[in-house]
């Protein structure tokens, strides 16, 4: 019986503006899972994954990915049958987009922050010279 390749949960785009995102993965409908069996799942910077790096290797249907820099990903996954070592064809790819936040935008948050920390600070202040003259 010849080894049906996993496919991915998520249909579309993964997009990401924190770096990390959840990688889910099941099997073609019909296919029980026994035991002994292993998911490989790869990451590439193209689509051909002339370059790759294994990502992930173990009998769980999803893993997560973090700490990744701005920049288009492309994972797939296959599953191995290790008695045997026969493995799948690989899944269709899935394709992830990581775009950080810009330093702008990070530092305006941080200012709004330190503002209204400052302001919360006064108002305090404020209040505990009031009731102390009172």
């Amino acid at each position: 019986m010849e080894l049906q390749p996993p496919e991915f949960v998520q249909q579309t785009e993964l997009t990401s503006n924190s770096g990390f995102f959840k990688l889910e993965w099941r099997m073609a409908q019909g296919f029980e899972l026994p035991e002994g069996y292993t998911f490989l799942l790869e990451q590439s910077s193209d689509k051909n994954f002339s370059q790759i790096k294994n990502i992930y290797k173990g009998p769980d249907l999803a893993t997560y990915i973090s700490g990744l820099p701005d920049g288009t990903f492309y994972y797939r996954v296959k599953i191995i049958e290790q008695h045997n070592q026969k493995e799948s064809q690989w899944s269709s790819h899935l394709q992830a987009r990581v775009e950080h936040f810009s330093l702008e935008f990070a530092l305006t948050l941080c200012a709004m922050g330190a503002l209204v920390f400052l302001l919360t600070v006064a108002v305090i202040v404020v209040g505990v010279r009031t009731t102390n003259f009172s």
